[in-house]
């Protein structure tokens, strides 16, 4: 309460109080940068300044900082002590340089780590809900919240799904929209192509059975999702968010939409015209393992620095 009426500077200056000391480490990292300065769920960047006693320290950014405009001078400063600032893409990175241009010489990159082996084991465990054979497959996973823009995406797809009624969206996921969702798929009669799954422990084996991965949100700053299609041979048609044409790259372009209503409605019925681009796509990413190697790398020449 405190922090919502005024700021998060005395409840997490007491967290640091009350926080026991940690030693002897090479490398610390906080995997939550400083955020908004009425959030709780900041001051990671504060306690790994005051309570840990590393050789190195980190800070990874997982947000699009000029989208975020309320804290950037509350919490700049706290930055000071860190000695890396690491976004979770070279986008990320930039757009927090260029409203911190200050903290340049500690800015770097590097893409999150994802399991790639249990990725590939649990995509080849058996749907719960089989798709229908003979149908044009698309597959989101995601939070059911407005942020990403599940209730828009209806509105531009409806025609098109009207059109292509051999086309299917399931959605996996569940949040405060899904009431919203579900009335504006009776009300527009597509409950036969838009199917909600609600939270799956194991999302993989969807994405994998999949034509198309939908992502429609509003903004994104670097989303694992992108590398787990990828992963799976699946192309992915996203809206232009900050990493989109970085993390998609081969021919990303041809999947990206314009971030509006309009855009989707648009760059949808394209694709549903030509799936033929869409299966060559696939084709084209058959050949793709994921690995960690270039974080690693990353990893390894900061842990050479110290």
């Amino acid at each position: 309460m405190w922090a919502r009426v005024f700021d998060n500077r005395l409840p997490i200056y007491i967290a640091t109080k009350v926080q026991k000391k940690l030693v002897g480490y090479d490398l610390a990292v906080a995997f939550r940068a400083e955020t908004r300065k009425n959030v709780i769920t900041s001051g990671y960047a504060r306690i790994l300044d005051h309570c840990v006693d590393a050789k190195r320290k980190a800070v990874w950014l997982h947000y699009d900082a000029s989208t975020l405009n309320s804290s950037r001078d509350f919490n700049r400063k706290y930055y000071t002590n860190i000695d890396k600032i690491v976004g979770v893409s070279e986008s990320v990175m930039s757009a927090f340089e260029k409203v911190n241009p200050t903290l340049s010489d500690k800015m770097d990159y590097c893409y999150n780590f994802l399991n790639y082996d249990s990725i590939y084991q649990k995509s080849e465990a058996e749907q719960e809900t089989k798709y229908p054979e003979g149908r044009f497959i698309c597959f989101s996973a995601c939070r059911l919240s407005h942020e990403k823009g599940i209730n828009r995406a209806l509105d531009a797809m409806m025609p098109v799904l009207k059109n292509h009624k051999d086309v299917m969206w399931y959605i996996a996921g569940d949040g405060p929209e899904r009431e919203n969702i579900e009335s504006a798929i009776k009300e527009n009669g597509l409950e036969e192509q838009i199917v909600l799954l609600g939270n799956q422990k194991n999302p993989y084996n969807y994405m994998k059975n999949a034509d198309l991965y939908l992502s429609t949100s509003f903004q994104e700053a670097a989303p694992m999702v992108y590398l787990e299609a990828k992963a799976l041979s699946v192309p992915v048609f996203t809206t232009r968010t900050l990493s989109s044409e970085e993390m998609l790259r081969d021919g990303a372009e041809d999947f990206i939409c314009e971030n509006s209503e309009e855009g989707i409605r648009a760059k949808f019925a394209e694709l549903m015209d030509n799936r033929e681009a869409v299966y060559d796509a696939k084709k084209h990413m058959s050949g793709y393992h994921g690995n960690n190697d270039d974080s690693m790398k990353k990893i390894t020449s900061w842990l050479n620095e110290v």
